[in-house]
């Protein structure tokens, strides 16, 4: 059930920011007083960021296990962090897109 009280609330940004700024308490369970607009949000990003981890950890031991000096396994773990990047830019070239 929503109250006109919160609806109100919501309407326009520095009032949402100052109640959030007044009203939030570092225990989760009490920062929601009204029923229509949660005050705070869960980062939700699946299981793609612990694909993406893994992707990341298997592309460092590669590089660096083919590198023959110290520089060049530098230069592989920033491979391995921009490698996705680079892949889809390679599948978007060879499709024409």
């Amino acid at each position: 059930m929503r109250s006109e009280f919160c609806v109100k609330k919501w309407k326009s940004i520095p009032k949402i920011t100052n109640f959030i700024r007044r009203n939030v308490s570092k225990n989760e369970e009490s920062a929601v007083d009204c029923d229509c607009k949660p005050k705070y949000h869960k980062m939700r990003s699946g299981a793609s960021g612990g694909i993406y981890g893994l992707a990341f950890l298997g592309a460092l031991v590669y590089f660096i296990q083919h590198a023959d000096t110290f520089w060049i396994g530098v230069y592989g773990f920033f491979k391995a962090l921009v490698w996705p990047a680079i892949l889809v830019y390679k599948a978007l070239e060879f499709f024409k897109l």
